[in-house]
């Protein structure tokens, strides 16, 4: 069979009266989705079929189509034999108004049935059983406290009472079985009922559905088998890259997964289908709009007085996100997807067939995996938490950026947390990934001295504070060690550092003062710092 390909411009025609005349009755293609284009925020999806049509003019239509599909969008094309001319392209809105009856009456016969019939049955045998098991409990109780009497007494008959107790125990345990079992039964019924209420809330919500109806006019010179494939954006799918890091070694060695998690709401489910993901975005602006000229005016704005507040808590360390490492070659145990990348956008082409259902479901899709050689460095900032943590150093390797991702965080089997890919990183950028807490160095931070001074116009605070610091293993270490030395940003207040030891490699204009801390294995080392502050009486300084 030659193959002819015919790709319609689109036509945004309504069916009400500017189609093209069709002499045949329109055919219904039994389409499936062969391929999906799954973009951040939206998909382009590729639905196709064949059918056998007549010489002449023909209408093919592609049915119970989501409503959200783009109507701008729609693109047909078709293949056979030769002589395929396309015509056309029409598609409209299509309500179905009408609930299957006979489905709704045999969903309601079979919750009305489970729940008059089953499930009272049960209800009433778990009620008899409760009746029977209180009253051995209470013959039981009866039955020790005639025995203690009668040990009392001395006239106690054992085998009687060994035959009463075992008598009573079998009866027991056979009623909490079959409690047991009635209780299972129970929950299984109510499952049932669950997913047969569902179901016809389900069908009897498809009162107001929505759908699309696109129909393909075709011309043939020939009678002849054609497939016909239809192209559409549709909104309410995307993906977003998730990764995995994992140190492997003590070699600063990292072991990066990238996977990317499919998540869509289109209306239709996507089964068993080509999946390309792609960083484009179809939906954003394509021109850079109209000139806005921009006019400045005062504006007075009531001056209201606020409590100052001071901020407390862990600073956030934001790390730069993973690219793609296409010469390197992805490890075993992971599929690897084709990653075409161009100065725009990146697409990788999924090696498999995938099925992503709708309705919110994700779907986690393997990309890659690689091995990326990092620098390992200390890193301690004691004001934010009393602690030393590993950042690795990487370099990304390869020609394509990857996207911003949150970040499963490993060091080897062991999880420790996530952090998050802020950006995209451009080959041979470097980017910092966090690897948890280094329980071999200990730093502990403590105000050793403080003293306030009230005089007549002014406050003056003097503190000290001690930064200790402590290689608890065999080999030695390097600490960077990051502390703030106190900034004035008001006139009215003075700081003066009066002593710092030993002095810092750099301290820049926010006050950041770094050290390089050579550690032996034992070895513990102290950096002192002493400073005064003073301000007018009255005045409320935030921050100390």
């Amino acid at each position: 069979m030659k193959r002819n390909t015919f790709t319609t411009v689109v036509l945004a025609m309504a069916l009400s009266g500017l189609a093209l005349a069709i002499n045949a009755e329109p055919t219904t293609m039994n389409s499936s989705i062969s391929d999906v284009i799954v973009y951040p925020d939206r998909a382009k999806v590729t639905r196709s079929g064949r059918l056998t049509l007549s010489t002449g003019d023909q209408a093919v239509l592609f049915e119970n189509l989501p409503v959200g599909a783009e109507d701008a969008s729609f693109r047909a094309s078709a293949i056979g034999a030769e002589g395929i001319t396309l015509l056309g392209l029409n598609h409209k809105v299509v309500q179905h108004l009408e609930t299957p009856r006979q489905k709704v009456a045999e969903l309601e016969k079979q919750i009305y049935s489970l729940e008059r019939n089953k499930k009272q049955r049960v209800a009433d045998r778990l009620a008899v059983l409760e009746a029977q098991k209180e009253l051995l409990l209470a013959i039981s109780k009866g039955g020790g406290e005639e025995m203690a009497r009668e040990v009392k007494r001395g006239g106690i008959d054992v085998k009687s009472w060994d035959a009463a107790y075992a008598f009573f125990g079998s009866k027991l345990t056979r009623v909490t079985d079959s409690m047991r079992m009635a209780r299972q039964e129970m929950e299984d019924i109510d499952k049932t009922l669950e997913h047969l209420r569902s179901e016809l809330r389900t069908i009897q919500s498809a009162k107001s559905r929505s759908t699309k109806t696109v129909q393909v006019d075709l011309r043939l010179a020939q009678e002849g088998e054609v497939e016909v494939t239809l192209e559409y954006m549709i909104g309410g799918a995307m993906w977003k890259p998730l990764y995995d890091a994992r140190l492997v070694s003590d070699k600063d060695q990292v072991e990066l997964s990238c996977f990317a998690e499919v998540t869509q709401r289109t209306g239709e489910d996507w089964e068993n289908m080509n999946l390309i993901l792609s960083t484009a975005r179809p939906s954003q602006n394509i021109t850079p709009g109209d000139f806005q000229p921009w006019y400045l005016a005062v504006h007075e704005v009531p001056q209201i007085k606020r409590a100052s507040k001071t901020k407390v808590g862990r600073e956030t360390i934001e790390m730069q996100p993973v690219t793609t490492i296409q010469d390197l070659l992805p490890q075993a145990g992971l599929a690897a997807a084709s990653i075409e990348a161009s100065g725009i956008t990146t697409t990788f082409v999924v090696d498999r067939k995938e099925s992503v259902p709708s309705g919110g479901e994700s779907v986690r899709v393997p990309i890659g995996q690689w091995n990326l050689e990092g620098e390992t460095k200390i890193v301690s900032r004691p004001k934010n938490t009393e602690g030393a943590f590993r950042l690795v150093s990487l370099t990304n390797q390869g020609e394509a950026p990857l996207m911003p991702g949150q970040v499963s965080i490993f060091a080897q089997s062991d999880f420790l947390g996530k952090t998050v890919l802020g950006e995209m990183i451009a080959p041979d950028q470097t980017f910092d990934l966090p690897f948890g807490r280094d329980d071999k160095i200990s730093v502990k931070r403590e105000i050793i001295s403080r003293k306030k001074e009230v005089k007549t116009d002014k406050i003056r605070i003097k503190q000290t504070i001690k930064i200790t610091l402590k290689n608890n293993g065999r080999v030695a270490r390097v600490v960077s060690l990051e502390e703030p030395i106190p900034t004035s940003k008001d006139s009215r207040v003075k700081v003066k550092v009066t002593k710092v030891e030993p002095e810092p490699m750099t301290t820049d204009v926010q006050g950041k003062a770094t050290w390089e801390i050579s550690l032996s294995p034992g070895e513990e080392k102290a950096v002192i710092i002493s400073y005064r502050v003073e301000y007018p009486k009255g005045v409320v300084v935030s921050g100390l």
